[in-house]
């Protein structure tokens, strides 16, 4: 992935200094190039980017940010920002969560249920659904809405 334009660090830091985002384009905080990424995609704030958004999410999956390998995965899935390819979605899903991040454990249900980059197993997929049911997240609950959208 590219080095971060000016712009992009400009909109980062939010009209930082060049010298200042120069300065810091190696060492980005995880978190806050997460949420520009998020921005970049959902245009919130800044012209909507969908390729740029995927860049970002890739820059900070690199140093294990879970939530952007699960959006790294939901680029990968829906085709935003680069080539469709469910087999790499399913990659990032697993490994998000396996590291204990519970929408990426739903993503990967749904993964199993529909055979989506991987051979359909429904036994895996209730087995998944189960953890992620027994949570306490309600984004991730949200998720296994895809398998049953009557409920």
């Amino acid at each position: 992935m590219a080095t971060p334009s000016f712009t992009d660090r400009n909109l980062l830091f939010g009209g930082a200094s060049p010298s200042y985002a120069k300065a810091t384009a190696g060492r980005l905080p995880r978190v806050r190039v997460d949420r520009f990424a998020n921005n970049l995609r959902d245009g919130s704030g800044i012209p909507q980017d969908k390729t740029k958004a995927y860049e970002w999410y890739g820059k900070a999956a690199a140093k294990d940010h879970l939530d952007s390998i699960n959006q790294l995965a939901v680029c990968y899935s829906s085709g935003a920002g680069v080539a469709q390819d469910q087999r790499q979605a399913y990659k990032l899903f697993k490994k998000a969560s396996n590291l204990g991040h519970l929408q990426a454990k739903a993503n990967l249900a749904v993964c199993y249920a529909k055979g989506l980059g991987v051979a359909e197993d429904e036994d895996e997929a209730a087995r998944l659904s189960l953890e992620v049911i027994n949570s306490n997240d309600a984004a991730a609950k949200q998720i296994l809405k895809l398998l049953n959208p009557e409920t």
